[in-house]
This record gives C-alpha cells, sequence and structure tokens, in this order.
C-alpha cells in the first residue's frame, strides 16, 4: 500500500498552524505566576502561590477529583455508544445509514446555545423521575458531555473501521452465512470405484466430484 508524504510546503504550514493554536496557551504560564491574588501578568515579583493552593485547599482537589470522575465516565459512555453504533452502520449497512450517521453527528453542527438549552430541559426532566441525573448532578453533567463527545468517537471509530485491515478481520452480517442454513447437497453422483469415475453434468464443478 504506498504511502503518502506531505512536501515542505505542507509541513511548514502545518507547524505555523500548530504555533498559531498552541502559542496563546503559553502567556497562561507567566500569568500563573503572578504575587497577586487576581490572576494578571506579573509585574516583576514571581509568585508560587497559585501552585500551592493547589494541594493546600481542600477546594482545589475536589474540584480536580470531580473533573477527573465526570471525564472518565463521560469518556466510557460515549466510546461504548459510538462503538455499538459504529459497528451495527458498519456490519448491516441499513438503507438510511447516511441519515442516521446525520444524526449522530448533529451536536458538532447545533450551535452550543441550543445544545446547552435542550440538554438544561432534558436532565430536568429525567431528574423528575430520579434525582441521581439532574442537571446539577455529576452524572448528570457526565451525561452531557457525553452527549456533545459521542460524535467525535463515532467519527474515529467509523473511519478505523473503513480501514483495509478492518475489513479483513471483522466479518460482515451480508457475508455471513444465515443461521440453520444447511450445507448445499453435491448434484454430482458418487461412486464407489476409485479407478473409474463416473461422469458428471456439465452443471457440476470437478471440484465437487467425490472419490
Amino acid at each position: 500500500m504506498p504511502t503518502y508524504r506531505p512536501g515542505p510546503v505542507s509541513l511548514i504550514l502545518a507547524v505555523l498552524v500548530a504555533l498559531f493554536l498552541l502559542l496563546p496557551l503559553l502567556a497562561v504560564i507567566p500569568v500563573s505566576l503572578t504575587p497577586s491574588r487576581m490572576l494578571a501578568m506579573p509585574s516583576g515579583e514571581l509568585s508560587l502561590r497559585h501552585y500551592r493552593a493547589l494541594y493546600e485547599d481542600p477546594r482545589w482537589i475536589d474540584a480536580i477529583l470531580l473533573s477527573i470522575r465526570i471525564g472518565v465516565v463521560s469518556s466510557a459512555i460515549s466510546t461504548m455508544l459510538a462503538l455499538c453504533f459504529s459497528l451495527g452502520i458498519w456490519m448491516f449497512q441499513p438503507r438510511f445509514s447516511a441519515a442516521l450517521v446525520g444524526f449522530v453527528l448533529l451536536p458538532m453542527v447545533v450551535p452550543p446555545v441550543v445544545s446547552a438549552i435542550t440538554l438544561y430541559f432534558l436532565l430536568t426532566s429525567i431528574s423528575g423521575m430520579s434525582s441521581f441525573f439532574g442537571y446539577d448532578t455529576w452524572l448528570g453533567v457526565a451525561m452531557a458531555h457525553s452527549v456533545m463527545t459521542v460524535p467525535f468517537a463515532t467519527v474515529l471509530i467509523l473511519v478505523s473501521l473503513s480501514q483495509p485491515t478492518a475489513a479483513s478481520t471483522l466479518p460482515r452480517a451480508a457475508s455471513a452465512p444465515a443461521s440453520g442454513s444447511a450445507p448445499r447437497a453435491s448434484s454430482c453422483p458418487t461412486s464407489s470405484s476409485a479407478s473409474s469415475p463416473p461422469p458428471c453434468s456439465p452443471s457440476c464443478s470437478p471440484g465437487k466430484r467425490s472419490a
């Protein structure tokens, strides 16, 4: 399989775009070293008071653990849903597969304000049935994150399944034999003598003769 390598112009453009996206993040480093209570650029004196507050203040520890919990749970839910959907689309190939994929990718194109309002009313309705899935609970926030991250996981899994390696290792439902179907019997006559094989009809292939 031929490999395609980008030229020097493409590499230079990719580096420039990466720098344009990553350089604003470098401004966070000097801001975090400011000695003032508010986040601002340091005016000559550097301090580690904000880093010290990460392990001295238990509220920061609780917030970090809560973020990790929400991230792990939402990632697991979105990956499981995207994997089930992608395998179903890839193996069964339904007639309206393009419409189904477009429906799953809707959170990527819907404005965030519309998604936030929709998820708010959804979680508010669910919280009436169970208090564990309210909009102000960590599990409700994880569900909201899962809705927004399922499209990205679906795109990655569908792209992986479209590779030739996936086509050679995973069977499709269309190519699998029907369950319970009996093997097709050969219409060629058999002979007990191996020295004189009987004639076979033109509809029989030579490989179907049995000695």
